[in-house]
C-alpha cells in the first residue's frame, strides 16, 4: 500500500501527480483511534493497493492543510478523486465497514471513468 507522509509545503506537487483514488488520514499522536486505523492500513487486503494511494497528514505539524479541509476532530478521512472530495469521513467505523467504504468509491470512481 502506497503511503505517504504529507505535509503543508508539499500537498499540492504530490496531489497532482496521485492518479488513484486520494486517501487523506488526518490524524495525531494520542489519539487512540488514529493508532487502530494505522494498523488497520497496514493491513488492507491487497486488492486496494493499486486503487488507492494514502496520504497521512499529522494535524498538529500541518496547520495549513487542516484549515483548507476544514478539519475540527480526528481521525478525519478525506476521499479525493481528481482533486475533487468525493466523501468524508469522521465517525468511527469497523475494519470491515472501512473496506465497504473503499469498495464503494473505488466502484464510484470506476464507473466515473467509464462514463
Amino acid at each position: 500500500m502506497q503511503t505517504i507522509e504529507l505535509d503543508d509545503a508539499h500537498f499540492e506537487t504530490i496531489s497532482q501527480k496521485t492518479h488513484n483514488l486520494f486517501w487523506l488520514d488526518f490524524w495525531g499522536e494520542e489519539c487512540d483511534a488514529c493508532e487502530t486505523v494505522s494498523s488497520w492500513i497496514e493491513h488492507l487486503p491487497a486488492r486496494f493497493a493499486d486503487q488507492i494511494t494514502i496520504g497521512k497528514i499529522n494535524v498538529y505539524q500541518n496547520k495549513g492543510l487542516i484549515k483548507r479541509f476544514a478539519v475540527t476532530r480526528i481521525p478525519t478521512f478525506l476521499f479525493l478523486a481528481e482533486g475533487q472530495e468525493k466523501h468524508r469521513q469522521t465517525a468511527q467505523l469497523s475494519e470491515t465497514d472501512l473496506h465497504h467504504l473503499l469498495d464503494s468509491l473505488l466502484e464510484k470512481a470506476t464507473q466515473l471513468e467509464i462514463e
